[in-house]
């Protein structure tokens, strides 16, 4: 008599229930390992926004009949969103001025998914917060040349104080996961995880 080789039935299921259990398990561990980065790349994202912000405004960009820019600023547009623009008031910006000439305003888009939960606005020991409100018309500015940095507060009943006023967190966040964008009056900005 032949002998008969493969597997059985029963051998091919518990193989089968062994690769479900550990997929069951690899794969939301991957989902929540996606989503971590794409938090973390906003949060670069939105810091590399501010340094460009404050280097456009170092550069001294020319507007139209050789008038300074003034003033360049990051502001929230939305709770997903946020623009870099500038001020050349009636005027486009000059060619001849330094190249690549920057746009006068860029909008930028958080991922799917990654929202401004809440912005603070820290002012000597009190802490004034937005969350559960619009992020819109938040941001910082700064002066052409000198590069001097000043918070900007989009709800009157979160004023920036300049004499006071340290700096502006931003939470970022994904799902159960956050980051904190932290801004300072100076123009110092970092990423921190919570």
């Amino acid at each position: 008599m032949k002998s008969i080789k493969g597997f059985t039935l029963v051998e091919l299921m518990v193989v089968v229930a062994i690769v479900a259990g550990l997929a069951g398990m690899v794969i939301p561990k991957f989902l929540n390992y996606n989503r971590s980065q794409e938090l973390e790349s906003s949060a670069s994202d939105l810091q590399s926004a501010v340094r460009k912000t404050q280097n456009n405004a170092g550069s001294g960009v020319v507007c139209s009949a050789n008038k300074s820019s003034g003033t360049w600023y990051l502001k929230f547009i939305s709770d997903n969103s946020y623009k870099i623009e500038t001020a050349c008031a009636n005027s486009n910006v000059e060619a001849g001025t330094p190249t690549p000439t920057p746009p006068q305003s860029l909008s930028y888009q958080f991922k799917e998914g990654i929202k401004v939960e809440s912005i603070d606005i820290i002012t000597g020991s009190s802490t004034c917060t937005t969350e559960g409100r619009d992020a819109s018309g938040f941001g910082i500015e700064f002066t052409t040349i000198t590069g001097a940095g000043k918070l900007l507060s989009g709800d009157v009943s979160c004023p920036v104080n300049e004499s006071l006023t340290s700096r502006m967190t931003v939470k970022l966040t994904s799902g159960e996961e956050s980051k904190l964008v932290v801004i300072e009056k100076g123009g110092s900005v970092y990423v921190q995880g919570n």
